[in-house]
């Protein structure tokens, strides 16, 4: 059990790295104020290795229901991580509106895939109620009623689906599926979803064919000059 926890950990923990690589990456902070959400102690070593100068703080489920907003006294966190939590929610956009009432940033890992327990829907008798899918990125769940990340509001900005430590009710030819996601209601991608502009183009062409560099920055001076050049 020992060898099976720390294959656990280190799948989980990688894609929580990279998923905190990216948050830093396009969301840097110094010294992030941190809320871990009912951690197991594994993860509260990882996360303060991770982030050596964030600021944490722990909450369990005694202590925060989900299902309910949190007490006004909790105050304001730059992040919060929920690692292996939401697989215990019933409504999970409740979940995630009440975490980023208080949050900036939601961070995710939990399951796409994994069967806890022998009988279908093979959902563990702790509380387990929930597995993720994503139909915008082609990640699909055979749990009947999984919760399409793709509905999520907001929406996922960095997601990215593994394959997740075996147990007893799976095989290497039927791994389980974890995911790893980042909820960023600011967020906004650098380039818009439409693609490059007209401007953009030209631009990368000119560099592409030097010939073409001089002219096109006469150009764009005169159009610029007549008030066009948008």
């Amino acid at each position: 059990m020992a060898l099976r926890e720390t294959e656990v950990d280190h799948l989980n923990h990688a894609a929580l790295d990279r998923a905190l690589a990216w948050l830093e990456r396009e969301h840097p902070q110094a010294r992030p104020s941190v809320l871990l959400l009912s951690p197991h102690r594994h993860n509260v070593r990882f996360i303060a290795r991770r982030l050596p100068h964030a600021r944490l703080t722990i909450l369990t489920r005694r202590q925060w229901d989900l299902n309910q907003p949190a007490a006004s006294r909790l105050g304001r966190f730059d992040w919060a991580i929920a690692s292996n939590v939401l697989h215990y929610s019933h409504e999970p956009q409740r979940w995630v509106d009440h975490v980023l009432a208080v949050a900036g940033v939601l961070v995710i890992q939990d399951l796409v895939d994994r069967r806890r327990a022998e009988a279908a829907p093979h959902l563990a008798a702790d509380g387990d109620a929930m597995r993720y899918a994503h139909s915008a990125r082609g990640v699909v769940s055979r749990f009947a009623g999984a919760f399409d990340l793709a509905r999520l509001r907001p929406p996922p900005a960095y997601f990215e689906a593994f394959d997740g430590a075996l147990n007893a009710l799976h095989s290497a030819d039927d791994p389980p599926r974890h995911f790893a996601a980042v909820v960023v209601p600011s967020h906004r991608p650098d380039r818009p979803p439409h693609g490059p502009t007209w401007r953009e183009r030209c631009r990368v062409a000119c560099y592409r064919h030097l010939a073409l560099y001089l002219p096109y920055k006469a150009w764009l001076a005169l159009a610029r000059g007549r008030g066009d050049g948008r």
